[in-house]
């Protein structure tokens, strides 16, 4: 059975692989693949202990492995971001530190979610207030 690696080296095997096939490294990353693996984690939501918590893979007794969907979400979320253009990165980055977390979306997707959360954050009970009528309205049309 293979060992369970803790995330910061799961993501430094994948960004040393990377770094092999002398693909663009993003700049806002540090040089050194534990300070660039250690970088991507601090940028990404933290764990959610239940959803995302290890665990055994048994089959027949038999001990296979382990599930681990956090530092899979982790590597799933690096590689969309490194596809982006360099300026998409840099928004992505921008958005993550006004607090919009990337979880892999389109950047089209991403940035309309950093729009909105800018128009929610100007007045948040006004903007969950119109959600609200705006659910009401469209259940209404629903149900009639």
């Amino acid at each position: 059975m293979k060992e369970l690696i803790e995330p910061v080296n799961h993501l430094m095997n994948f960004l040393k692989w990377y770094s092999d096939k002398n693909y663009r490294k993003p700049k806002m990353f540090p040089t050194m693949l534990r300070e660039a693996a250690e970088y991507w984690i601090a940028h990404q939501e933290p764990p959610d202990d239940y959803a995302e918590a290890v665990t055994l893979i048994v089959e027949n007794g038999k001990q296979l492995g382990y599930n681990t969907p956090y530092h899979d979400r982790l590597l799933r979320c690096l590689k969309q971001f490194l596809k982006l253009k360099e300026i998409h990165q840099v928004a992505v980055i921008d958005g993550i530190g006004r607090g919009v977390p990337y979880r892999g979306d389109p950047i089209h997707q991403y940035l309309d979610y950093v729009k909105e959360a800018e128009v929610m954050a100007q007045n948040k009970d006004q903007y969950i207030e119109e959600g609200f009528r705006k659910m009401h309205r469209a259940l209404k049309h629903m149900v009639a």
